[in-house]
């Protein structure tokens, strides 16, 4: 349901949702495949951890920029984070749609 929810904000907030799935796996086969400008990760994926996707990502596809998404936030969840190469990090439980909005334009922008 939040996935879901994520794709149609997304739109109506303008941007192009070029593909969408819960899995760490096939996030990363998706990436490798249609290379986008920026993904949007949650951190709690079912089968790997968000973080080892963008690890990962950080190593095939240097040129994706890479928004992650949780509702953990401490200094562990940034240090590592920071190593993987994360551009962007939304907190889901305190920031707002705007910050969302803001962080992808941001990032599709090259800031």
């Amino acid at each position: 349901m939040f996935r879901e929810f994520l794709v149609k904000l997304c739109r109506a907030l303008g941007h192009r949702v070029i593909a969408e799935t819960d899995s760490g796996r096939e996030a990363i086969e998706l990436a490798r495949t249609l290379r986008p400008e920026v993904l949007l990760l949650d951190l709690r994926l079912p089968d790997l951890d968000g973080a080892d996707v963008a690890e990962t990502l950080r190593i095939e596809a240097p040129l994706i920029k890479i928004l992650a998404l949780s509702a953990y936030s401490d200094d562990f969840v940034f240090q590592r984070l920071e190593r993987c190469g994360v551009q962007g990090f939304v907190d889901k439980r305190c920031q707002s749609l705007h910050m969302l909005d803001e962080a992808l334009g941001a990032l599709a922008g090259g800031r």
